[in-house]
């Protein structure tokens, strides 16, 4: 669901749900992951954007330790050329994992985007 707030400002949730068990005779636990995210998208300048989210989620696993945390993150975006841009990223998740319950990330991430004009 996004919401325009101002101009050149959208706000949003975001909220999943996930299902995931083991194969066959695995020792996988089922887990119901819950996430609620909440965030806010704006421009800072002609060339520039500024992503931030917050939220809450859950493992809700059938046995064992499970999680229940803030997650959250913000994303910085600069357009260097009307064919390139760069982002630099931040994140703090939770996920389920193949050979535990969970595990918990903290996410530094840089990428670059550049188009080039098709040429003969």
């Amino acid at each position: 669901m996004n919401y325009d707030l101002f101009p050149k400002t959208r706000t949003y949730i975001d909220v999943s749900q996930g299902v995931f068990t083991g194969i066959g005779s695995s020792t996988k636990v089922d887990s119901y992951p819950f996430t609620v995210l909440g965030g806010i998208q704006t421009y800072l300048g002609v060339n520039s954007t500024l992503v931030g989210r917050i939220g809450y989620t859950n493992g809700f696993y059938s046995t064992g330790p499970s999680y229940s945390a803030v997650v959250g993150g913000i994303d910085f975006g600069y357009r260097y050329s009307p064919f390139g841009r760069f982002t630099v990223t931040y994140s703090y998740e939770h996920q389920d994992s193949i050979n535990a319950n969970f595990y918990r990330d903290h996410i530094i991430r840089g990428t670059l985007d550049h188009v080039f004009v098709p040429f003969e």
